[in-house]
């Protein structure tokens, strides 16, 4: 039994491991996503730095187109030229705001949403975008303005309002002087987070005193099909606020180099229903005034869901490979289809096979009844069994044999007990409870007459019983009753050993004859009882006796018992 046991025992490995393999292939995937949306994050991370440095370049390079206008530089030098109690007449202003808002316009997506022109002292000389008709206050002291008046270029981002703005500032040269400054100023909104998304592919979202303003949202691309198959979800402001709260902006990098590390944080769907949504956030923030304003952009990237064991085997790609390798399919399939087979025929030669020899054993048995199993015929277990049968038959016999016995008229049922006069009939002789080779008579000698046997008193004639009813029919009934037949004489007490018997062979001699003559007395016969038979017995008896007693003699005496010849060895110390 032992193969069709290892083969059970290998299959069962075998589907163990097919089973864990199965269940483990959706979660080494889902882990894979995991990793690979964190190695594409960081990717992003770094796009996002490089995007965010070629905007401020291309915000800073649309601002010449300001410092080189004819009318602006005019103007600034105008101004510049005027008294610190003289201003622009509304003429002079409405010409500068009129170049200004047509440069903006050319300028398209890189247009100014706010725009300053400062002179010399840093003074606003003309506004546009926002309460564009503003001017006469001074920007001096910002890092920014200061730079671009000394002849920097220079980029920065300012909150004003309570909304970020990203600056770009150009000194403007004319006629080989400095003249002033165009400080240029686009909004942190909606459209900046869509130029970010679209160029990382990712969620982009900006946030002002630790609060989301804006998010976007990736657009679909091309071969975004498995990911919409997947169930991948974006996250909303309120989970994405709750990140950066609880996650983001403890972290260590983000507090001293403000760029935080990739975090990992879940949320609940917003049906309520369903897998907990993971995502990926790191968070930038921007430099300058707005930094201290904890205003900054992040970046979201969703870890695609889980996908089942079904998901798994039935997606797209999986079908390719397989379709793509059906001829070894077919090799495995077979190989597994040979195991099976070979596995049932083992299964069949040490299981089934011998079982159904020992059913039909048993039942030819029964068939014939009174014969047992014969145990040779089986191995293993199967022989064991078949031993264990044949036990219980011979019980079961024990337990028939002994109560049908029991019950069995025997001798001592007919004739009486042993030793009563209930019996009808005394035997001859009595059969010894323990009979040994010394009690068997040896073959008469040939050799020497026999000896002549003593004359047997003839045996007195019964008489019947005489009661009541006979007397008085017998003749001498009223006459003298008859005599009473004498009894038998006492058998002959041992004498005392005398000193000629100290010889062994005298007291052998003696014991025989008293024995024999006892025996003769009471009427018991003597045929096979012989001198060498009587005294091999003694001698086996007397050295016995000393093994036992360590007694220096052993004293043998005759007597009658029961009417019959006995014999009684009694040790001397």
């Amino acid at each position: 039994m032992f193969a069709s046991k290892f083969w059970n025992f290998l299959l069962a490995i075998i589907i163990t491991v097919l089973a864990v393999i199965i269940l483990l292939v959706p979660v080494s995937v889902n882990e894979s996503h995991v990793q690979s949306t964190r190695s594409i994050l960081l990717k992003d991370r770094t796009q996002l730095e490089a995007v965010l440095k070629m905007e401020a370049r291309a915000r800073i390079d649309s601002t010449i187109a300001f410092a080189v206008d004819p009318e602006v530089r005019k103007y600034l030098a105008m101004a510049n030229r005027f008294k610190p109690t003289e201003k622009f007449t509304g003429e002079e202003q409405d010409a500068l705001l009129a170049s200004l808002r047509k440069v903006n316009e050319n300028l398209g997506p890189m247009a100014a949403d706010i725009l300053f022109v400062v002179d010399k002292k840093g003074t606003v000389v003309a506004q546009i975008g926002e309460n564009e008709r503003s001017s006469g206050y001074s920007l001096r002291g910002f890092p920014l303005v200061d730079s671009a008046i000394r002849g920097y270029l220079r980029d920065d981002t300012w909150i004003r309002d309570g909304k970020p703005y990203r600056m770009a500032a150009r000194p403007v040269i004319h006629q080989g002087t400095y003249e002033g400054a165009v400080i240029h100023g686009m909004r942190m909104d909606r459209k900046l987070a869509e130029v970010l998304s679209a160029a990382t592919h990712a969620q982009a979202a900006l946030f002002v005193d630790g609060l989301v303003t804006d998010s976007v949202a990736p657009k679909p691309q091309a071969g975004d099909e498995e990911k919409e198959a997947q169930g991948v979800t974006f996250p909303g402001d309120n989970a994405i606020n709750r990140c950066l709260g609880e996650s983001v902006f403890t972290d260590e990098n983000y507090t001293k180099k403000g760029r935080s590390n990739l975090v990992l944080c879940e949320m609940e769907p917003e049906s309520g229903k369903g897998e907990m949504v993971r995502f990926f956030v790191t968070a930038l923030k921007f430099v300058g005034e707005a930094r201290n304003k904890d205003a900054g952009v992040a970046i979201i990237r969703t870890v695609p869901q889980g996908i089942t064991v079904e998901q798994f085997i039935r997606a797209p790609e999986r079908r390719a490979e397989l379709a793509s390798r059906k001829g070894m399919l077919g090799v495995i399939g077979a190989v597994a289809f040979f195991l099976i087979l070979v596995g049932l025929l083992v299964v069949y030669l040490e299981g089934d096979r011998p079982k159904s020899r020992f059913l039909a054993e048993v039942e030819g048995m029964a068939a014939r009844e009174g014969e047992r199993l014969n145990i040779y015929r089986f191995r293993g277990k199967y022989r064991k069994i078949a031993d264990a049968v044949n036990r219980a038959i011979d019980n079961a016999v024990k337990v028939l044999v002994s109560k049908a016995t029991s019950d069995a008229p025997t001798v001592d049922k007919i004739l009486g007990p042993k030793g009563t006069v209930e019996r009808l009939s005394q035997p001859q002789f009595q059969i010894p409870e323990k009979i040994s080779l010394d009690d068997i008579a040896p073959p008469p000698d040939l050799s020497s007459p026999p000896k002549p046997e003593a004359p047997r008193p003839p045996a007195p004639r019964p008489e019947p019983p005489v009661t009541a009813e006979t007397q008085k029919d017998m003749p001498h009934a009223a006459g003298p009753k008859p005599p009473l037949p004498a009894p038998r004489p006492p058998a002959a007490k041992p004498m005392p050993p005398s000193k000629k018997e100290q010889d062994p062979e005298t007291r052998y001699a003696r014991i025989y004859k008293e024995f024999f003559d006892t025996k003769t007395t009471c009427g018991e016969s003597t045929e096979g009882l012989t001198y060498e038979r009587f005294r091999a017995t003694l001698k086996k008896q007397e050295e016995a006796i000393f093994e036992r007693t360590k007694c220096s003699s052993v004293d043998f005496r005759v007597y009658v018992k029961e009417g019959k010849a006995a014999l009684k060895a009694t040790p001397v110390k």
